[in-house]
């Protein structure tokens, strides 16, 4: 493996140098999005920031996670929104929330390997403007006449930057500048150059408009719900006793790919027994082998996986019995949860709140509380109908990231991702689907999984 990694990265480098004219202009709109929607998200971006400049920086190359070991190149999504440049490298894109313009500045040439490939260079002209619908793409050398020129005019200008939802760690002892966050290191740099200037998030305001999807991007997300419905099926039917974790996360992995998508939305958690735990499982993020164990007839599995389809990530799972049967025990908690899961589905639409939700699977569980029978339903059901027992019904966006924003009240066109999860007995059940919600109801995006203990024993039974 070795090997073939090295000496396909040598070819790929061989193929550069000697081929300058292998790559082609960064692609926009590939994924059915026109230049048109990227435009219309501008100029609502600035009717909502009309104060101030909103300043976005496309990935570089080598930024955040190393581009060499992702399953493909992964753009700013914050700028990617806003411009549908998939490949671009460096450029900075203003939106003018006083002119209503909008700016691109590029850099005219990138320095080392980024310098060699030609897919991730954009033209300085009128002709991309056109082409992107941008009023201005000119050479990033005119980035700070801008800001100083826009300052002169407007001396209570605001700049806004972008923050991912996830933010990513930003280790360092105190007093020093991060190193881990490109998105902090980008506004300081800003802050450095124009220190009496009134800085501000635009965070909050790009996940309201992200949460709500356009018909072009729900058709986008169909395509990742149908791919990361298979890739999880072939992950559930790959469990057994005396197998990896990783054995089941490559299974995943290669179904991604194998029905359509550039690769996984995230490295697939198949987290099997102790590690089925969300506490447990978040260690295995700062873990070389994964938190990988073998899976031991008994246990349970929490399988969280998605696919990247088109730039848009899924987000979808369910907890399995790893020799194929659940015990009594985890047969009544499970379909308990189930249970309280589609009341919550019988009511979710349009206007549909947190707390509703909330009300709708306490409502079930206490319902069915007195028909539990076994040790583990009983101390379930004690615990989704405590204090916290639906602190971690996660509901929460999904599209360019498998995590975009947790809305309090659910709209017509938001692609929701509805994970409950608990743990009882030392034993984690979670599960997870992606939905649109619609102004009279919704429609799961992840559709043909099991739900039942039934359903699911039969469907590992198929493998």
């Amino acid at each position: 493996m070795k090997f073939y990694r090295k000496n396909t990265f040598v070819f790929l480098l061989f193929s550069i140098f000697i081929s300058p004219g292998l790559f082609s202009q960064p692609t926009v709109g590939s994924s059915g999005i026109s230049a048109a929607e990227f435009q219309a998200r501008r100029e609502a971006a600035m009717a909502k920031l009309p104060d101030g400049l909103l300043l976005l920086h496309a990935r570089s190359i080598f930024d955040g996670e190393d581009q060499i070991f992702m399953h493909a190149f992964q753009q700013n999504p914050g700028f990617y929104y806003f411009t549908g440049l998939e490949n671009a490298v460096g450029p900075i894109l203003a939106l003018d929330g006083f002119s209503g313009e909008s700016w691109l500045f590029v850099p005219p040439a990138l320095s080392g390997l980024a310098g060699q490939m030609e897919n991730s260079k954009v033209a300085v002209g009128p002709e991309t403007a056109a082409a992107l619908n941008i009023n201005h793409v000119v050479d990033w050398e005119q980035f700070i006449p801008f800001i100083d020129r826009r300052i002169s005019e407007a001396p209570d200008l605001i700049i806004y930057t972008d923050e991912p939802y996830w933010a990513p760690p930003s280790i360092n002892p105190p007093g020093l500048a991060p190193i881990s966050n490109s998105y902090l290191l980008w506004a300081r740099s800003l802050q450095e150059r124009w220190p009496d200037l009134t800085y501000q998030s635009a965070k909050e305001t790009l996940i309201e408009m992200r949460l709500i999807k356009s018909p072009a991007e729900i058709e986008i997300m169909r395509k990742v719900g149908k791919v990361s419905t298979t890739a999880l099926l072939a992950g559930m039917q790959a469990i057994a006793p005396g197998k990896s974790q990783r054995e089941v996360e490559a299974e995943i992995v290669c179904e991604c790919i194998h029905s359509g998508g550039e690769g996984p939305s995230f490295w697939p958690w198949v987290m099997s027994g102790p590690n089925a735990l969300i506490s447990k499982a978040f260690e295995s993020l700062g873990d070389y082998r994964h938190a990988n164990r073998i899976m031991q007839s008994g246990e349970l599995v929490r399988v969280d996986i998605g696919c990247d389809v088109d730039f848009y990530k899924g987000d979808v799972g369910r907890t399995v019995p790893v020799s194929g049967k659940f015990d009594p025990g985890q047969r009544e908690t499970w379909n308990l949860l189930i249970a309280a899961y589609k009341a919550v589905l019988e009511i979710m639409q349009d206007g549909t709140t947190k707390d509703g939700i909330a009300a709708a699977a306490t409502a079930e569980i206490k319902r069915l509380r007195p028909e539990v029978t076994t040790e583990l339903g009983r101390e379930a059901a004690a615990i989704m109908l405590g204090e916290t027992g639906t602190v971690l019904w996660h509901i929460h966006g999904s599209g360019l990231e498998a995590g975009e924003g947790r809305p309090q009240v659910l709209k017509s066109g938001m692609i929701i991702e509805f994970e409950p999860m608990f743990a009882a007995g030392g034993q984690g059940f979670y599960l997870e689907d992606t939905i649109l919600i619609t102004e009279t109801g919704h429609e799961i995006l992840t559709p043909g999984l099991p739900y039942s203990a039934d359903e699911i024993e039969q469907m590992m039974a198929k493998k």
